[in-house]
């Protein structure tokens, strides 16, 4: 996270906030956090898994990038996932994610710390999540969290495999999400 804004916030302002400039925040208890401008192979990845999804995808599940996701019992804070995806309807002028079904996390040296420690944590409780993917930049490598029996579990995907989302029914491939960004 870069520099934090000195005022607390509710939600409701948080949204309704603008600081005129055209940086990217997220909310942590109440804390206006600015985001650090990605780098560009984190944003080649987000428009990579982006695509990978919307081409399997069925219908009414969809994705969204820079979803603004609150974690239960955090009314204070709302976090920008990079990419998530849901299968509930969408609501006219929605500005957070309905019931997100599956998140993903481009971890970059600057943001890293803060998916680990703050967001996985809170994305772990909420219910609609069965599974959340933290995509390194540096390699190709997947930490795929999911769901089984009511336990949280990783599968640590490396390589050229494939990205099993079972509670969407498909898969991705390793190799074009990382086609041009890092050599197999």
């Amino acid at each position: 996270m870069a520099e934090t804004a000195l005022r607390h916030m509710t939600l409701a302002e948080f949204l309704d906030w603008d600081d005129g400039s055209d940086r990217r925040y997220q909310l942590i208890d109440g804390v206006p956090v600015a985001m650090a401008p990605p780098l560009a192979d984190h944003g080649e990845l987000v428009i990579a898994i982006g695509a990978e999804l919307r081409a399997n995808l069925r219908r009414p599940c969809r994705v969204v990038g820079e979803a603004g996701i609150v974690p239960p019992n955090r009314s204070h804070t709302y976090y920008q996932a990079d990419v998530a995806v849901t299968c509930r309807p969408r609501e006219p002028g929605e500005r957070q994610l309905i019931e997100p079904k599956v998140v993903f996390e481009v971890l970059s040296p600057s943001t890293e710390r803060e998916v680990r420690e703050v967001k996985l944590p809170d994305y772990r409780l909420i219910p609609s999540i069965s599974e959340i993917a933290l995509v390194h930049m540096a390699e190709r490598r997947v930490e795929l969290w999911f769901r089984l029996d009511g336990q949280w579990r990783m599968q640590d995907l490396r390589g050229n495999t494939q990205v099993p989302l079972t509670s969407l029914d498909i898969t991705l491939d390793m190799a074009a999400l990382y086609e041009g960004i890092v050599d197999g």
